[in-house]
């Protein structure tokens, strides 16, 4: 059995040496798009891929995340490999399965054609974990014992490569298509370690890239609700106490729990970092995020202008956009 991965990543930078070499151990080649990124999570995976490792760089600037970018992703790699599943993942997301020849068999008991769902198990941070560790890994070791919703991710069959009307659901979360042909079917031993929330300087960046551009989408009230929390929570102060950040890790897909969540020591084996990460701080992430904004403004308006003067050639009313 062949198997590849693909992620989409933009400022992982704490995280992405570790996720590649964890995600190396139960895969044949891995498939990582670097979206702009604005710390070292580019330089790093350039180190990595100079060792020789099945790591495969791909770039793009698509400022939006609409489902067709991954669906496109997904067709590239099923073209450019022989790999009978793609697992669809984040740069904060670790394969939780024994070994190899596990995952091996849980995709193994797939109807033909189907695509697996991941169970998410989402870790914390807690006050038990040591600031000096460097190794996420090493760091965060706790998780929520119950999810208050179950999401998944998608590991997407080779089938899906023979059904042009197939997509990539938003998020990666499951597999469409309106024609039928999209059964995906839970794979209950094959769960993905979830670590959304490590440091205040992380989860205050990463809200200030995502909650933007599903304002720009029109999705603002249907998707990545947390961070249009922590974008909000950001715009009256970014000086957080610890106790406030790990709130916002221990309830950060429930914040209306008005209980305390239980978790439970399930640590994950810590793999090797050798390469820096990033340094990027919250404003100089604003400063270019500003840039990359502006740019990307320009450029629309620039091809709104063309779309105008090409209707009024064509005697054609203006759009009102």
């Amino acid at each position: 059995m062949r198997l590849a991965a693909l992620t989409r990543t933009r400022i992982d930078g704490d995280v992405i040496e570790e996720f590649v070499r964890h995600t190396l151990r139960f895969i044949d080649d891995l498939f990582v798009v670097d979206n702009s990124s604005l710390d070292s999570s580019l330089e790093t995976l350039t180190l990595l891929r100079g060792e020789g490792l099945p790591l495969t760089i791909w770039c793009d600037d698509y400022f939006e995340m609409r489902p067709w970018i991954m669906t496109n992703l997904v067709r590239r790699v099923f073209a450019e490999t022989a790999a009978d599943y793609v697992l669809l993942l984040d740069a904060d997301e670790f394969i939780k399965v024994p070994s190899r020849s596990d995952l091996e068999r849980a995709l193994a008991t797939l109807p033909p054609n189907a695509h697996g769902l991941m169970p998410w198990v989402n870790y914390v941070p807690t006050a038990q974990d040591d600031p000096t560790e460097r190794l996420v890994l090493g760091r965060i070791r706790y998780r929520r014992r119950a999810e208050a919703f179950q999401y998944f991710k998608a590991v997407v069959s080779r089938s899906f490569a023979g059904r042009p009307t197939a997509t990539v659901a938003q998020g990666k979360h499951s597999i469409e298509d309106p024609e039928g042909g999209a059964e995906c079917v839970e794979l209950p031993t094959v769960q993905l370690a979830h670590f959304p929330v490590r440091s205040v300087k992380q989860i205050q960046c990463k809200a200030l890239l995502g909650a933007p551009v599903f304002i720009a989408m029109g999705n603002e009230s249907n998707f990545a609700h947390q961070w249009q929390r922590i974008y909000e929570r950001m715009q009256h102060s970014t000086n957080w106490n610890n106790e406030e950040f790990l709130s916002i890790g221990l309830k950060y897909l429930d914040p209306n729990d008005d209980g305390v969540p239980e978790v439970v020591f399930d640590p994950l084996s810590p793999v090797a970092k050798i390469y820096p990460e990033s340094g990027a701080e919250l404003l100089d992430v604003a400063i270019r995020y500003t840039r990359e904004l502006a740019v990307a403004y320009a450029r629309l308006r620039e091809e709104l202008e063309a779309s105008r003067l090409e209707r009024s050639r064509a005697g054609l009313p203006a759009t009102m956009a």
